[in-house]
């Protein structure tokens, strides 16, 4: 068994693990230990997408540097990754995600970030009409 099989059970045996812990207390974590399982592959799809390999890395380094933990960051990416596979036009996600840290965003605050500047109009080229 491998590739997409083995992460489905790797993804069930951790789940059930959190289910199991003492007092319930694992339950509460399950959506954010899903999203940390799939942090692998948003990296992946974020490279697909066109978002350059050392932009990734250093996106997720400057996280990690910060103590974010893996389900925040698969937010991040996962919010890139959507506005890409939506048509949005590439930008500096790295120098972006790194500015943003600087300044305090976290986690949901530092993906509706990315969303807004996807969503915001982009300036025309001079001479060029909409």
């Amino acid at each position: 068994m491998g590739g997409r099989a083995a992460d489905a059970m790797i993804r069930v045996a951790l789940v059930g693990l959190a289910l199991v812990l003492p007092g319930g207390q694992g339950a509460n974590q399950v959506p954010t230990i899903i999203r940390a399982l799939e942090l692998p592959s948003l990296a992946s799809a974020a490279r697909d997408a066109g978002v350059p390999p050392v932009q990734v890395e250093s996106v997720l380094a400057g996280l990690h540097q910060r103590g974010l933990p893996a389900g925040e960051a698969a937010l991040i990416l996962r919010q890139e990754v959507d506005a890409l596979a939506a048509g949005s036009a590439r930008g500096r996600f790295g120098t972006f995600v790194q500015v943003h840290l600087e300044a305090g965003l976290r986690g949901r605050a530092l993906a509706e970030a990315i969303r807004d500047e996807h969503a915001a109009p982009r300036p025309q080229p001079s001479g060029r009409r909409p």
